[in-house]
C-alpha cells in the first residue's frame, strides 16, 4: 500500500523522470515519523521536569568521560 511520500515521488517522476528522487522519499518519511513521535518523547521529557535542552545537555554531560565532565562543570561554573 503505496504512502503519501511514495504518491509524491510518483509526481515527481512523472513530472521529471530524469531526476532520481530516492533521497526525498528518506527524508520525508523521516520528517513524518518525527512529527509522530516527537509529542511522545517531549511528554516523557516533561513529565521529568526537563525540557528538550536541558534533556540534550544531560545526555551530553553522561557521554562525557568524567575528566571532560569535571572541566565543563568548571567551565560553565567560572561563565568561561
Amino acid at each position: 500500500m503505496p504512502d503519501h511520500v511514495e504518491k509524491l515521488l510518483k509526481q515527481w517522476q512523472n513530472v521529471r523522470p530524469d531526476l532520481d528522487c530516492s533521497p526525498m522519499g528518506v527524508i520525508g518519511r523521516i520528517g513524518r515519523m518525527e512529527k509522530f513521535i516527537s509529542p511522545a518523547v517531549e511528554k516523557v521529557i516533561n513529565e521529568h521536569g526537563m525540557s528538550r535542552i536541558e534533556f540534550d545537555l544531560m545526555l551530553l554531560l553522561r557521554r562525557l568521560p568524567r575528566m571532560a565532565m569535571s572541566k565543563v562543570v568548571i567551565l560553565g561554573f567560572f561563565n568561561i
